[in-house]
């Protein structure tokens, strides 16, 4: 097979693994038929599709790790698709939250406000709220919530630059460590958990 036929069957592999996934998000995705004349539900359904390739290469690199197997670039490649997940996904939610009549509840805007603190430095290299002024101190913390080393933030400063922390939850998700501002400190966000957010508010398993 080429490349292309490769990706196309990883994603075929993917759909058939995480079935009742992808179907929660085709449900998600009526969603974008209450923008008419928009392609909104085709970028929902993407963001789907997307979801459940990561979900599958997170399941295999997590297992890979309790079996202390090499996964190669495995790894950086599910970074790397997380990051464009993250940025597709912040998109709709924006379109969403200004054009769409949806309820907003405190659960959305959660979701919507760590989409946008991650979104701000892994696509525009700063930190979220370009409003702000003064300089800032941070830095990624350890376990225990103690900042590990303190670096300084000058939104005034044309070569400002965050750079988030980065690595693997334990089931194989990326994590990233952003500043927020409404915090005034760093905190963990894994994509996973934003995944099943966006799920569970569109598209909620029946009890």
């Amino acid at each position: 097979m080429n490349v292309t036929e490769h990706i196309g069957a990883a994603f075929a592999l993917a759909a058939q693994r995480q079935e009742a996934i992808r179907q929660r998000w085709r449900a998600v995705a009526m969603i974008g038929y209450r923008l008419p004349r928009s392609l909104l539900p085709v970028a929902i359904q993407r963001i789907g599709e997307l979801d459940v390739l990561l979900r599958c290469m997170e399941d295999d690199i997590a297992d890979a790790i309790r079996h202390d197997i090499d996964v190669g670039s495995g790894e950086d490649h599910a970074l790397h698709l997380a990051e464009m997940w993250v940025g597709s996904a912040y998109e709709v939610v924006r379109v969403v939250n200004e054009r769409v009549a949806v309820e907003k509840t405190d659960a959305f805007k959660a979701v919507f406000r760590d989409l946008g603190v991650l979104r701000m430095p892994m696509e525009k290299h700063e930190l979220e709220g370009g409003k702000r002024t003064g300089v800032l101190k941070v830095g990624p913390v350890n376990e225990h919530g103690v900042p590990e080393r303190v670096e300084t933030y000058d939104p005034a400063d044309p070569e400002r630059t965050f750079i988030m922390q980065i690595g693997l939850s334990l089931r194989g998700s990326a994590m990233w460590e952003p500043y927020d501002y409404r915090i005034g400190g760093v905190r963990r966000i894994e994509r996973r958990q934003i995944a099943d957010a966006m799920l569970d508010l569109w598209a909620p398993i029946p009890p």
